[in-house]
């Protein structure tokens, strides 16, 4: 579970991400008023809207600090911790708390947080394409009256393609993927254990029974370190 300082860490990011995002809601609000009102009162509403550029230009970078700023949230880090726990739970069984390590959480915590971050990239990444490319077919619509090759058809193709490889990245960093995984690590310690108990070098040792009789017998590295233990 997390402890006192990380949680800490987490509020006074939050606010801090918080604060910055309403400044920056200020001034959008403020200089894209004083934008449309400059090209209301010079074109008298007819015209290219070039206001329209600024604002929904200036507006995928208000979204994107948006989203950066809600994924530090309270009720979003809690998301997490959840999700956390369910890992530990699929990994390891209900009872994870008794029978891990604090490095184990710390390795899953690790993954979970990162799938979470990649998500939340990928939903700015995909808020970013939208308003964009929705500018830019809005352009085009102005400048050539829908006449004409649609460019950007073309670039919201290209751009597109690299959002769905975004994508499938993120699909492969899943938390289905990453207890997979971590299931595979676990496996083959378990297995690379094994091995090494089957390749100790056996040694035999006589022993004597209460009628003077002597048998020989074999016995593994752990065995013999126990019987020497006792021994002393």
């Amino acid at each position: 579970m997390p402890d006192a300082n990380l949680i800490r860490q987490r509020v006074e990011k939050h606010y801090n991400q918080r604060k910055e995002f309403i400044i920056h809601l200020i001034v959008f609000g403020i200089i894209n008023g004083a934008l449309w009102a400059i090209w209301a009162l010079t074109r008298g509403l007819l015209g290219f809207p070039w206001a329209l550029v600024v604002t929904l230009g200036w507006g995928s970078g208000l979204a994107a600090h948006f989203l950066e700023a809600r994924s530090w949230s309270p009720g979003h880090l809690a998301a997490v911790d959840r999700a956390i726990d369910r890992q530990m739970n699929s990994i390891y069984g209900p009872d994870w708390r008794d029978d891990t390590e604090p490095e184990d959480y710390a390795r899953v915590s690790a993954a979970v947080t990162k799938q979470f971050r990649q998500n939340n990239e990928f939903t700015i990444h995909l808020t970013i394409y939208v308003i964009i490319n929705l500018l830019l077919v809005m352009l085009w619509f102005i400048l050539s009256g829908g006449v004409g090759f649609p460019i950007p058809l073309v670039l919201m193709a290209l751009w597109g393609a690299g959002l769905a490889a975004h994508g499938a990245s993120n699909y492969f960093d899943s938390s289905r993927s990453v207890a997979a995984r971590e299931r595979a690590v676990q496996r083959a310690l378990a297995a690379e254990y094994v091995t090494k108990k089957k390749k100790r070098q056996a040694e035999p040792h006589t022993i004597s029974t209460p009628d003077g009789e002597q048998f020989e017998v074999i016995e593994d590295d752990w065995e013999k370190e126990n019987r020497l233990t006792d021994a002393k």
